[in-house]
């Protein structure tokens, strides 16, 4: 017996379909009680103690890509990768100054992460300065690590 193409092609457009839906993740993102930022995308690995406040994780809702093994050859999604030149190894920074710059960077940082625990919204003049200044202390410090030894 022989069934007919078109519903059977149906059929299997509706089954890829439903296939591509249920491939939904979800990250779960909390601090320790030393500051150290930790993700999970199980609930299992999130401590009991975390997942019983739930002001104290975030729920990231992901979609997955597929898999390399389930694209057909070919076929591409995304920008493709670009190649990378070989380097000389840098020259050491000012060690001064660098452990300045990475004294600010770190209590920038800091400020941020209280800022987000206090705040929701993020598109606020105080949190686009506290950006700009990263910005600003990041080009600093890669402007000394590029900058070459001083003899």
């Amino acid at each position: 017996m022989r069934l007919p193409q078109r519903p059977v092609a149906l059929f299997v457009a509706l089954i890829l379909c439903l296939a591509a839906s249920a491939v939904r993740g979800d990250v779960y993102v909390w601090e320790d009680s030393q500051g150290r930022t930790h993700y999970a995308n199980d609930k299992e690995y999130v401590p009991r103690e975390i997942l019983e406040d739930e002001n104290a994780y975030r729920l990231i809702e992901t979609v997955k890509r597929p898999s390399a093994a389930s694209r057909t050859p070919g076929t591409h999604s995304g920008p493709r990768p670009q190649r990378v030149k070989a380097a000389s190894a840098p020259a050491a920074p000012d060690r001064s100054n660098m452990g300045a710059l990475q004294d600010q960077y770190r209590n920038v940082l800091q400020q941020m992460r209280d800022y987000r625990k206090r705040n929701q919204n993020l598109n606020t003049p105080e949190y686009r300065n506290l950006q700009k200044s990263l910005r600003s202390i990041r080009k600093e410090m890669s402007r000394l690590r590029k900058r070459p030894k001083a003899k």
